[in-house]
């Protein structure tokens, strides 16, 4: 873990080369990425993401609608890539987030890849930030990580240990949220 910590502060001291992204939009996808605004129409944000994606249908609880690969939600389909949720309240857009992928063969150096990449949303630097620890633990699921805030931005990474009867496992979680305030 204090490696794993070692390296954020790396991350985080690195000024931002990319060129961010508009303070009130995100970026979902890899491939023909689609741009999500804050306060976007319902219809326009779901019209946009299903040109390019399959989106479950929206939680009328939390107002959730989860964003996956084409073709992931057919009948007998093979898993496909989950790219985040978008929330909606009173018909606009009110959150997007956006789960970075670890891929490659050192994950490592893809852990670190996928931090920059979602801090990069940040902007430049000179941006007063916060970083919260956090534990969570349950019967069957521990999360341990940080989340670095930065307005209506923020980054959480952490570690996510499972066991359930099906089987065991933990990897690294990264997200990148963009939220109304």
């Amino acid at each position: 873990m204090r490696a794993f910590v070692g390296v954020l502060f790396l991350v985080l001291a690195v000024p931002t080369v990319a060129q961010a992204p508009s303070p009130e939009s995100i970026l979902i996808g890899d491939i023909g990425e689609v741009r999500l605004f804050l306060g976007q129409s319902k219809e326009s944000a779901l019209r946009t993401l299903r040109e390019h994606f399959d989106v479950g249908v929206e939680d009328d609880k939390t107002g959730q609608a989860a964003i996956f690969s084409q073709g992931s939600l057919s009948p007998g389909a093979k898993v496909g890539i989950h790219y985040g949720w978008v929330t909606f309240r009173s018909g606009k857009v009110s959150a997007v987030t956006k789960l970075w992928d670890i891929q490659g063969l050192d994950t490592g150096i893809a852990v670190v890849r996928a931090i920059r990449g979602a801090m990069s949303s940040f902007g430049k630097s000179g941006q007063a930030c916060t970083v919260v620890p956090f534990d969570d633990q349950g019967p069957s699921m521990e999360k341990s990580g940080v989340v670095v805030s930065c307005g209506m931005r923020q980054v959480q990474v952490f570690v996510n240990r499972w066991a359930f009867k099906t089987g065991s496992g933990e990897g690294v979680v990264i997200n990148e949220v963009l939220s109304e305030p």
